[in-house]
């Protein structure tokens, strides 16, 4: 994917990572694309409370090993 596809997102899902601390230039271009766009929703699937999830939209706190059942679901 690149970069400029944020630009044009509706929704942008991660899904246990925290980009802000491991990709933090991405996450800024994440953060600069919400400013421009208020109805961007951000998702963030991860069973910690990381700086990433903070600012989501919605944060879903999954048990560990059971992300894969969200993606399932996702998928029907």
């Amino acid at each position: 994917n690149c970069y400029e596809d944020i630009d044009h997102a509706e929704v942008i899902f991660i899904a246990g990572a925290n980009t802000a601390y491991a990709h933090p230039i991405l996450f800024r271009r994440i953060e600069d694309a919400k400013r421009a766009n208020p109805h961007l929703q951000l998702i963030v699937a991860d069973p910690r409370r990381t700086e990433t999830a903070e600012v989501a939209d919605l944060h879903l706190p999954l048990q560990p090993g059971t992300d894969v059942a969200l993606f399932h679901a996702m998928l029907h």
